[in-house]
C-alpha cells in the first residue's frame, strides 16, 4: 500500500494542495463566481498560514501509505452519518419525515444553498469541480481539521475519543460550520443546519481517530458528489 497514495493524493497534500487550490480558485474566480471563489481563497490562505507558521499534526496524509484504509473510513462514515442523521432529525422533529432519498436532498440545501444553486445550473463541470473536490478539501482541511487543532492547542486539550472535553471541542467545531453555512450560503432551513452540524461532528471523530484529514475529505468529497449529481441529473 505504499505506493498507491502517490497517485491519488499527489496533489492533496500540503504544501503542493495549496499551489493546486490557488491555481482552480483563480480560474474559478473567473469563470464561476468571484464571490465564492474569494471566500475560498480567503480559507485557503488561512490554512497555508497556519500550516506553515503552526506546524499542525493533522494534516492529510500524517499516516503514510492508509489510503485504501482512508477510502474505507469515508465510506462506513457516510453510511453511519445518513443512519444518524434519519434517526437523530425524525425524533427531535418527526414532521421532518426524513428518508434517505430525503435525506440527500437536504444535504444538497446545506452543501450550496440558496446562492449557489443558479451557479450550479449554469456552469454544472466547473461548479462539480469546485463543490465536489475543492470544497470539501478546504473546508475538511481548514473549518474541521486545522480549526479543531489550533482551538485544543489554546485551549491545551489533548484530543483523544474518550475524553468529554473532546467531544465538546467536535460540538463547538460543528457548530462553527453550521454558522458558515448560514452566513455563507444563507442557509436557513433548521434540518439542513441540523445535517451540517452532524456531519461536522463524524468528520471531527475521522480525524481524531485517524490523526489525519484524509478520511474525513473523501468523506466530504463523498457526501458533496452525490448530492450534485443528484442535483444535475
Amino acid at each position: 500500500m505504499a505506493n498507491t497514495p502517490n497517485i491519488i493524493t499527489a496533489f492533496l497534500e500540503e504544501p503542493w494542495y495549496y499551489l493546486m487550490g490557488g491555481f482552480i480558485l483563480a480560474f474559478l474566480f473567473q469563470t464561476v463566481s468571484s464571490t465564492l471563489a474569494g471566500v475560498y481563497f480567503i480559507l485557503l490562505a488561512v490554512d497555508a498560514f497556519a500550516y506553515f507558521s503552526l506546524k499542525p499534526s493533522l494534516n492529510f496524509n500524517s499516516t503514510s501509505g492508509n489510503t485504501k484504509q482512508a477510502l474505507i473510513y469515508a465510506v462506513v462514515a457516510f453510511v453511519a452519518f445518513v443512519g444518524i442523521s434519519i434517526v437523530l432529525v425524525n425524533f427531535f422533529q418527526s414532521s421532518a419525515n426524513l428518508s434517505p432519498s430525503s435525506l440527500l436532498d437536504r444535504i444538497g440545501g446545506a452543501t450550496f444553498g440558496a446562492t449557489t444553486k443558479p451557479i450550479l445550473e449554469n456552469n454544472p463541470i466547473a461548479i462539480f469541480i469546485i463543490g465536489a473536490i475543492l470544497i470539501p478539501i478546504i473546508e475538511t482541511k481548514t473549518l474541521i481539521a486545522r480549526l479543531m487543532e489550533i482551538l485544543s492547542r489554546i485551549f491545551k486539550l489533548t484530543l483523544d475519543l474518550k475524553s468529554p472535553s473532546t467531544w465538546v471541542l467536535f460540538a463547538i467545531v460543528s457548530g462553527i460550520g453550521v454558522v458558515f453555512h448560514f452566513q455563507a450560503k444563507s442557509i436557513k432551513d433548521d434540518v439542513a443546519l441540523a445535517l451540517t452540524f452532524i456531519f461536522w461532528m463524524v468528520s471531527c471523530f475521522l480525524i481524531v481517530k485517524t490523526k489525519e484529514s484524509e478520511s474525513a475529505v473523501y468523506l466530504h468529497n463523498l457526501n458533496n458528489g452525490i448530492t450534485m449529481l443528484r442535483m444535475l441529473g
